[in-house]
């Protein structure tokens, strides 16, 4: 990887020491998460992740510090006594932390136009589309990316400032993740034809483009990043030649309005 960014501030990252193991913010989030919950499959879905290897990742955490954070039963998971105690500064330190973050997004996004483009997604086509159209359009400005299979860290990081847009999948109605901290732009809406609904007709599925609504450099290349990512989209239905004509004759489908 390249220098980093004066304005890159990746706090997310901020670790802290127990015993022989490093114990990060994200990982505090995690503890909170299975405490709140009872289950690590619950646990898994507040945060976005998917089974199973989330599951394989809590309990790691759950061992992190050097000793056990929770104890099973057939009832769940409760909080060991090491793990009260990390819970009880976790409730103190992550509200902090939270408020860090945003404070250092409202710093480092006081900059005037973007000289770089960081984008965030899952994996899919319009992230690859997306990045081709920047390069092209934006010669003398570099392009990033990171992707990952997880909405929630996606959006975690655009939350924190280390990413200027994203583009992530969500199914149905469901809200994007951080929706009341970030902003969402519906590109276009397709069919899940594996699983279909008691109707008859099929699920779907929202592609999403977010930015933070505080990052002077995101809001003002909005929409041509906007632009670039229709098209991207549009680009990726017309190459399957089964399914560009499908969502004229399924109202909801397709291309954002």
């Amino acid at each position: 990887m390249g220098t980093a960014s004066p304005h890159f501030c990746p706090l997310g990252k901020l670790p802290c020491r127990f015993g022989k193991a490093s114990f990060r913010c994200s990982r505090a989030r995690a503890v909170r998460s299975i405490a709140g919950t009872g289950s690590l499959t619950k646990a898994a879905a507040a945060l976005g992740l998917a089974q199973p290897a989330p599951s394989t990742q809590l309990r790691r955490i759950g061992k992190a510090p050097g000793g056990p954070l929770f104890e099973r039963n057939h009832t769940g998971a409760r909080p060991a006594p090491l793990g009260e105690l990390v819970l009880e500064r976790a409730r103190l330190v992550l509200p902090a932390v939270s408020e860090l973050q945003q404070e250092a997004v409202r710093f480092a996004n006081a900059c005037g136009p973007m000289e770089r483009f960081r984008l965030g997604g899952t994996h899919g086509p319009l992230l690859g589309g997306l990045v081709d159209r920047l390069v092209t359009a934006h010669p003398n400005a570099p392009v990033s990316t990171c992707t990952s299979w997880s909405e929630a860290e996606v959006a975690s990081q655009l939350a924190d400032g280390r990413l200027h847009f994203a583009l992530i999948g969500v199914c149905g109605e469901s809200p994007p993740p951080a929706s009341d901290r970030l902003t969402w732009q519906v590109i276009g809406v397709d069919p899940v034809f594996v699983t279909r609904t008691l109707a008859g007709a099929p699920l779907s599925r929202r592609h999403l483009l977010g930015r933070h609504p505080r990052s002077a450099a995101a809001v003002s290349a909005a929409g041509a990043v906007s632009g670039h990512t229709v098209s991207a989209y549009a680009d990726a239905v017309g190459r399957s030649e089964s399914y560009s004509g499908w969502p004229a004759t399924h109202p909801g489908f397709g291309a954002a309005g």
